[in-house]
């Protein structure tokens, strides 16, 4: 999170600008691309050498194979058997393909590896009572809504669940990129998501569907596979349904943050005619209001 982020960059800064008599430190940093940026304008402010950049080009699927195989020589080699048959290698490399292919190849390994792993050989018969690639989200939503009265409990009703989830993701765990119209990942903070739906959030929590973390003090949910956005369709309908909002929604905050940042200065009002009464619209709906927050609200009014 942010306080140990700021603690490493710090100690970093003082070991390379500083180094023990006869030691030549160096750092190696392994980041996403989107999280790139803020890496390099910590290391800019600690005056640190820029650092020269290898970009790792997507995987193709012509590796796959080693992302199924290669982890069982690690486990080997700490005593562990287990075998992945060749016709499950094989379909699995079939059929892990889209722009979701990696994330969900890798979600689906895990579950393989923790249903079936104990009996030290998972096959191409285990995989296909799974539901394949296409539903190992499905299984882990429909157990992570089993058992509603089990802790923490979450509504019995199928249609209160789903209004539950619908709730949690629309508008706090989702957006819609406007370049691309495409759902993206939103971080959230747990005080934010209504409290009728963070018992389902903390069972998505434990189905390692969302991930739960504290950032400056706060704690926040995210989702850990984008690729839920995409390949869950109730989700993708909600998000379909709700796209202009979504997109309405981003624009107002990213307008009324600038506005904000300069006085309140009615220079940075940036919306007009169609675009106002968009934003005047989405404000009236309850969960929106809330997520546009008092600046947001006060820069449509």
């Amino acid at each position: 999170d942010h306080p140990e982020s700021e603690r490493l960059m710090f100690l970093l800064a003082q070991l390379l600008s500083d180094p023990p008599q006869g030691v030549e430190p160096f750092a190696l940093f392994t980041i996403r691309a989107a999280r790139a940026a803020p890496l390099f304008e910590a290391m800019t402010e600690r005056t640190l050498e820029f650092p020269e950049t290898l970009p790792l080009l997507p995987l193709p699927q012509t590796a796959y194979r080693d992302v199924i195989l290669k982890p069982l020589e690690v486990i080997a080699r700490r005593g562990q058997n287990l075998a992945i048959g060749a016709p499950l290698a094989d379909r699995l490399v079939q059929d892990a393909t889209g722009a979701d292919a990696l994330p969900l190849l890798a979600f689906t390994l895990s579950h393989l590896y923790e249903d079936f792993g104990a009996g030290g050989k998972i096959t191409l018969e285990q995989y296909e009572a799974m539901g394949g690639i296409a539903g190992s989200i499905d299984m882990a939503l429909k157990r992570a809504l089993s058992k509603p009265g089990a802790e923490p409990a979450i509504p019995a009703n199928k249609d209160e669940q789903l209004a539950c989830l619908r709730s949690a993701f629309i508008p706090w765990l989702a957006r819609v990129d406007p370049a691309t119209g495409l759902p993206v990942r939103r971080v959230a903070r747990l005080e934010e998501i209504p409290s009728g739906s963070r018992a389902i959030v903390a069972r998505l929590i434990d189905a390692r569907l969302l991930v739960a973390d504290r950032r400056s003090g706060a704690d926040i949910v995210d989702v850990a596979h984008e690729s839920l956005l995409r390949q869950w369709p109730a989700l993708t309908e909600w998000l379909k349904a709700d796209a202009a909002d979504l997109q309405t929604v981003d624009a107002v905050e990213r307008a009324a943050g600038e506005w904000a940042r300069n006085g309140r200065d009615d220079a940075w009002l940036d919306h007009r005619a169609e675009r106002l009464r968009a934003a005047e619209r989405v404000s009236t709906r309850p969960d929106f209001r809330k997520r546009l927050g008092d600046d947001g609200l006060a820069y449509i009014e």
